[in-house]
């Protein structure tokens, strides 16, 4: 009898936490999102899912005195409001983040890049010939290719000159250099015995490293007013490997598109480009993160044939399903607009790379290059006359679709908004928090 009543009361209580979950009022405590985000100017579009014959009994304050729904978006800040029942009983707090309108150049131009990072990647290694007999120190030490070598005997390396310099004079003592790497994002510590080489008179360890990251990408917005600027939309690794490379110094500059190598299924294609010095598109690299490149130019560049004027931002939820366009180099160094679908948005609870699928629809590009290709990464995305994000990897089933960045999250990683809130004068707490919340990369 008691296991019966048990029964009962739990399908009592199951069924009455069901009706509730389903309740408008429930729906209004849990479903209502805590945070909403518009632009100044904007109408905020804020459905409360309120029943008519409720909404009587419910009763909305907003803060700070002197808001109310028409005024909220008339200025930069922070709005909070309070829906209760009956004026006493809260169901749901809400913070409305009321952005600034921001404006920036797409850009679209091909760029070149070159990092300088914190030590250097191994890259193969070679025979080491003494006394007729072959040694491969670095390999048998237990060094592999995409390791990142950072010191050598505690000295901190850079270049392949500092490393080379350091083991030879090891060498020469007849000692062992213990060399310290990273090996997927993990330190690690390995001991090799420099070889005397017969050809070069000098002690090695019969590796070959690289000290500089060089390659072609797309510039996605630019300020002219402050010069930041943002391109590729995710970082820059070596070996397909995850980690980004950690940056001492990095440049930019313009580079013209010699040739398609067209992208099929399971191989992507890429452009092939050439570095021009002498164009006026030059720059450095402070941060290269999961969100793409950033820095800033050395003078204001020229902006492209089709966005004279800079354009607004949108925010992550403006971007929505349906037709947009891109800007992208596939020849020499004009920028050319082209026709994409946003095929599917991505809901994230926090900024990443890939925000949205994108396919390609333009024949024209499809028959240039078959889709996206490696070199198009930072390729900005316009919808609605706004910037709603980059072109940001490829898949590699299928060239004519990929994945895509929001605009929003790659300019938070510039200093563009601390430097329109102080050139607007508006207090830090009137600044709404803006959440600029395999594949192959381009």
């Amino acid at each position: 009898m008691n296991l019966k009543r048990i029964n009962i009361v739990a399908i009592i209580l199951s069924l009455t936490l069901f009706f509730m979950y389903f309740s408008p009022i429930m729906q209004i405590s849990f479903l209502t999102p805590s945070e909403h985000k518009v632009m100044v100017g904007d109408n905020l579009e804020f459905d409360f899912n309120v029943p008519d014959g409720l909404g009587k009994y419910l009763n909305l304050s907003i803060s700070p005195e002197g808001k109310n729904l028409k005024t909220i978006t008339e200025e930069p800040g922070k709005v909070n409001m309070e829906m209760k029942l009956f004026d006493i009983i809260p169901l749901r707090r809400v913070t409305v983040n009321v952005m600034p309108e921001l404006h920036v150049y797409p850009s679209g131009e091909s760029i070149g890049i070159v990092l300088e990072s914190k030590g250097v990647t191994a890259i193969g290694f070679s025979p080491i010939n003494y006394q007729g007999k072959s040694y491969y120190p670095a390999r048998d030490a237990g060094i592999k290719e995409g390791d990142i070598i950072t010191s050598v005997n505690g000295i901190s390396v850079n270049t392949d000159n500092e490393i080379a310099h350091v083991i030879d004079k090891a060498g020469r003592k007849g000692q062992e250099v213990e060399v310290k790497l990273n090996r997927n994002n993990k330190s690690k510590n390995v001991i090799l015995k420099p070889v005397y080489c017969e050809k070069t008179g000098r002690y090695r360890a019969g590796l070959y490293v690289k000290d500089k990251t060089a390659g072609v990408g797309t510039m996605t917005f630019y300020d002219a007013e402050w010069g930041y600027y943002g391109a590729l939309g995710h970082k820059i690794s070596e070996n397909n490997l995850d980690e980004g490379l950690d940056v001492i110094k990095g440049r930019i500059t313009s580079a013209a598109i010699r040739g398609i190598q067209m992208g099929r299924r399971g191989s992507p294609g890429e452009k092939i480009g050439v570095f021009i010095d002498e164009m006026n598109l030059q720059g450095n690299i402070t941060k290269n993160c999961d969100l793409g490149i950033f820095g800033k130019l050395d003078q204001p560049t020229a902006p492209n044939s089709f966005y004279k004027e800079p354009i607004p931002l949108a925010l992550a939820q403006q971007a929505e399903p349906g037709q947009a366009q891109i800007l992208t180099v596939i020849n020499g160094t004009e920028v050319e607009k082209f026709d994409i679908e946003i095929s599917k948005i991505i809901n994230n609870s926090s900024p990443t790379n890939k925000g949205m699928i994108i396919r390609i629809t333009d024949p024209k590009l499809l028959e240039a290059t078959g889709g996206i290709v490696q070199g198009m990464s930072g390729s900005p995305i316009i919808q609605n006359g706004k910037l709603v994000g980059a072109i940001t990897h490829v898949f590699v089933n299928d060239p004519a679709k990929g994945y895509g960045i929001f605009a929003e999250w790659m300019v938070k990683e510039t200093e563009i908004l601390d430097k329109y809130q102080k050139s607007s004068n508006i207090p830090d707490e009137n600044i709404g928090g803006i959440f600029l919340s395999q594949i192959n990369e381009p």
